[in-house]
């Protein structure tokens, strides 16, 4: 029996550049990085977790200009529920990664966005 063949392998980076930490310019490493964490499906009202920590280890290293938007538009009108609930806890998470490492451009982002959020976190 092939028992190894239920694990797939790590997937490489599309760009091929080699660091994961890398991102290309036009943003899609961010833009994949936060769809993995608010997939539409699952059961649960939560990013999966092996995939928040890794986020989390790599927000130092990612562009806030380009990761926040693309969790802004998990939480704009007409997304599914669950993407919206996962999106505002990756926000959350975010945040205080950020300013524990005093990166302020997370927050400021936010900050600036509030009128869409805020309507969000009072259910």
């Amino acid at each position: 029996g092939g028992g190894l063949a239920t694990v797939p392998p790590p997937a490489a980076p599309a760009m091929g550049t080699g660091t994961a930490g890398a991102s290309a310019s036009d943003g899609s490493y961010e833009r994949n990085l936060v769809l993995e964490l608010c997939p539409p499906g699952g059961m649960k009202a939560e990013p999966p977790l092996e995939k928040l920590v890794a986020f989390l280890r790599a927000i130092p290293s990612l562009d806030a200009d380009l990761v926040c938007p693309v969790l802004l538009d998990c939480l704009e009108d007409g997304q599914p529920w669950i993407i919206k609930a996962k999106a505002l806890c990756v926000i959350e998470k975010t945040l205080g990664t950020a300013d524990e490492h005093g990166l302020d451009a997370y927050s400021a982002f936010f900050h600036a966005c509030a009128d869409e959020v805020q309507p969000l976190a009072v259910h």
